[in-house]
């Protein structure tokens, strides 16, 4: 058990990277920030090393780990990791056995090891995460609209969608009429209604009117009128400098981020604080996903509508935190934003 907790002393060395001594890191009780992402081939094989000479294994020093907050998926990426490191490890030497003099196999070895801290600064530098990312690679976000909830009173009806129009009391009445082309609903007996660029709150009130007019019962309160949205349109929209741009067809109750979802986000070089949503020629909006983000702020994710452009700049500046901050990576700064600021995106 003391050769397993010194394993794992070495493992929170290696991970938190805090310049403290063994007593200090058996104090941790917060290692839920840990990151195996970053550990380099070198970390690795001191690891693997320091397994060896316990005689312990990677299982063993599980439970400890887990006691310590770090979280099991990354314990699972250490495992794995480390698996793969041990395996392209002993297929080198036995390579290097067969093929190179023992002289020869030092000198190649540090060459390789001073190639690989080199290697690994840049890829540490290319691969580090750029804040809002993650929004868009999870797949099980993707601010899908729930088609089973009662449609918002303010939804704009158009072509495409169909109403479910009934009457029930002394008269009866029950059908799904869909919205023409040209904009209008057709109802047996009452004749067409325009609704297009109505609210459905809006288009309810002028259909029953029309209705009663009708159907004496209506006016008289014996019959009842009932009017649902049975059927949502689709609708196209563009999106210009994400990851997948293109045109998609998305349901209209669909909003700004379940589009920037669909086209993965932004692209490389995109930005995540003034995307621009371009309504009839115009920008309508101005997107800034660090709100959502750092507040939980979703005014900006309005509706689309039908030919609505999402448009994603490049990003202006960016900024590389590192060291001992909860939240490392890169952040995209504003005009006129300071410091303080950048310290609140990294907590």
């Amino acid at each position: 058990m003391k050769n397993i907790t010194h394993v794992l002393i070495l493992f929170f060395v290696l991970l938190v990277s805090f310049n403290v001594n063994a007593q200090d890191i058996l104090k941790l009780k917060d290692l839920s920030t840990i990151k195996v992402d970053y550990l380099s081939d070198d970390d690795l094989a001191k690891i693997s090393a320091q397994l060896k000479s316990n005689n312990a294994s990677i299982d063993q020093v599980e439970p400890m780990a887990l006691s310590k907050g770090m979280s099991q998926i990354e314990f699972n990426k250490l495992r794995v990791k480390l698996t793969e490191f041990e395996k392209k490890n002993s297929k080198g030497e036995v390579k290097d056995k067969d093929n190179k003099s023992k002289s020869g196999s030092k000198d190649l070895e540090f060459g390789r090891k001073q190639e690989k801290i080199k290697n690994e600064k840049v890829k540490d530098s290319v691969n580090a995460l750029i804040f809002g990312s993650e929004l868009f690679d999870n797949p099980t976000l993707n601010f899908e609209p729930d088609l089973k909830l009662a449609t918002p009173m303010n939804y704009i009806l158009g072509p495409g969608d169909e109403l479910q129009v009934s009457v029930y009391g002394v008269q009866e009445y029950n059908a799904s009429i869909p919205v023409s082309v040209e904009g209008k609903v057709t109802i047996d007996y009452v004749g067409q209604i325009a609704v297009s660029g109505m609210s459905i709150e809006a288009a309810t009130q002028k259909i029953k009117t029309a209705i009663a007019k009708v159907y004496s019962t209506v006016r008289s309160g014996q019959s009842q009128v009932s009017i649902s949205l049975s059927q949502i349109r689709t609708i196209k929209v563009t999106i210009v400098g994400g990851k997948q741009p293109g045109n998609y067809s998305i349901s209209s109750l669909a909003t700004v981020y379940n589009a920037l979802h669909l086209a993965g986000g932004p692209g490389k070089n995109g930005s995540y604080r003034n995307i621009e949503l371009i309504r009839n020629n115009k920008v309508y909006k101005n997107i800034d996903i660090y709100k959502f983000l750092v507040k939980g702020d979703q005014s900006d994710n309005v509706s689309l509508k039908e030919n609505d452009v999402i448009r994603i700049p490049a990003y202006s500046q960016r900024v590389t935190v590192e060291g001992e901050v909860k939240r490392p990576g890169i952040f995209e700064m504003k005009k006129g934003e300071k410091f303080s600021d950048l310290l609140n995106f990294a907590s």
